[in-house]
């Protein structure tokens, strides 16, 4: 990784020096938080290596029970929610 350093701006005298000085601090903070913490690609967890057939239904079942207990809000759908969760 390269080592960069602040431009630092000399006196600033007119508001286009201060505005020209903000936009390049600006464009210089951007580039270094990028190359200290690039961005990650989005990841649904689907391509971890545990995630397999058995997580992806395990956790299907847990989202239905979930929803089904907050349309009934009943005490067997909240069994069933937890006995879902707790799989």
């Amino acid at each position: 990784m390269a080592v960069t350093h602040l431009t630092i701006p000399g006196e600033l005298k007119t508001v286009e020096e201060v505005e020209e000085a903000a936009l390049n601090l600006t464009k210089e903070l951007a580039y270094i938080a990028d190359v200290a913490c690039p961005k990650r690609k989005r990841n649904q967890g689907t391509n971890a290596i545990w995630w397999n057939r058995e997580v992806k239904d395990v956790t299907a079942e847990a989202r239905r029970a979930e929803r089904a207990w907050r349309r009934s809000r009943t005490e067997a759908s909240l069994k069933h929610l937890r006995a879902a969760v707790l799989e």
